[in-house]
């Protein structure tokens, strides 16, 4: 027969033995996370002085960095030749028929790729002074 005293007897010591290694981890938990609040305290007071300043501004860095596709107009010096020195006497959609017409399949744009690309190369003041003229 089973010896119930026995097996109750040991049932607590089981969980006795549980509750030690609970309050030990938490304890060990305690004494990361104090210590991981701590780094983050000096890195935050002491860590960003440490960083060497950047010789390029912000914003022209973040410039060079455009999501997406390189446009072919960006990469092709001949099609921008071709669209610069047709730009002031045709329309966007007339301008896209003459690099169909001229350029092979794999080099032709779009007239909104004409568009976005054109505007891209205008300053700021010719950009303000086209958008008020609207």
């Amino acid at each position: 027969m089973v010896d119930l005293r026995q097996e109750i007897e040991n049932a607590r010591s089981e969980i006795t033995m549980a509750c030690d290694l609970l309050e030990a981890a938490a304890d060990c938990q305690s004494r990361a996370l104090t210590a991981l609040e701590r780094a983050i305290e000096g890195s935050l007071k002491e860590g960003f002085k440490a960083l060497p300043q950047s010789a390029v501004p912000v914003t022209s860095h973040r410039k060079q960095h455009r999501a997406g596709r390189i446009c072919k107009i960006e990469t092709d010096p001949e099609l921008q030749a071709f669209i610069r020195a047709r730009i002031d006497r045709l329309t966007y959609v007339e301008l896209a028929r003459e690099v169909a017409n001229y350029f092979p399949p794999d080099r032709r744009v779009s007239r909104s790729s004409i568009q976005r690309w054109w505007k891209r190369q205008l300053s700021p003041e010719t950009q303000s002074s086209i958008t008020n003229s609207e």
